[in-house]
């Protein structure tokens, strides 16, 4: 028992030498900073301070925005290549379609879901964007039949689990909504 008690005592002191011989400096606050932004690979900039750096941000965030502008410019207006294979044609429908839609075209662009929609069914592609996409363009559009029966079919295309049909049931009941039929739009959200 004596032993025991001696072999803990000295077991803790031990244990206390030791804490107290790898015990490091404290960091400054700097330091800490440092290692802080190298772990997160974020360089250590200064804010601007000066009107001039301040506009100079501002105008380096405004070319980037042009430069995106432009990049949407000009894939909405790419001409159809040739030569392409049909699943490259529908992406490349797909995409000047997106192009279209970001800048209002809205009949151009629901012209070239169509084509890429028809390409799509041809090759057995199956991508649901697409489809819901279409719809929103149908509804846009007057076309509430077509809406509905293409988010059916993106539903479809769905197969994880109920909780991902939450978004095209909601969207089924505002065409519904459109249509006038408001008990239809209820039991839609109710099912959503």
């Amino acid at each position: 028992m004596k032993m025991s008690r001696v072999c803990l005592t000295l077991a803790a002191l031990m244990l206390i030498v030791s804490c107290k011989t790898t015990e490091q400096s404290k960091m400054s606050f700097e330091e800490a900073r440092d290692v802080l932004l190298s772990m997160q690979n974020v360089p250590m900039e200064p804010p601007p301070r000066k009107m001039d750096d301040i506009m100079a941000l501002l105008d380096s965030k405004q070319d980037a925005g042009q430069d995106h502008m432009a990049d949407i410019l000009r894939r909405a207006d790419y001409l159809v290549p040739a030569g392409m294979s049909q699943s490259d044609l529908v992406q490349f429908y797909k995409s000047r379609g997106y192009a279209r839609y970001e800048l209002n075209r809205f009949s151009d662009a629901r012209d070239d879901f169509h084509r890429a929609v028809y390409i799509s069914m041809e090759t057995d592609l199956k991508d649901s964007n697409l489809y819901r996409r279409l719809a929103e363009l149908e509804m846009l559009a007057g076309q509430y039949e077509v809406a509905i029966d293409l988010s059916k079919t993106t539903m479809g295309m769905i197969r994880e689990g109920a909780w991902r049909r939450g978004p095209y049931l909601a969207f089924q009941s505002r065409v519904q909504h459109r249509m006038g039929n408001f008990w239809r739009a209820g039991q839609s959200i109710k099912r959503a």
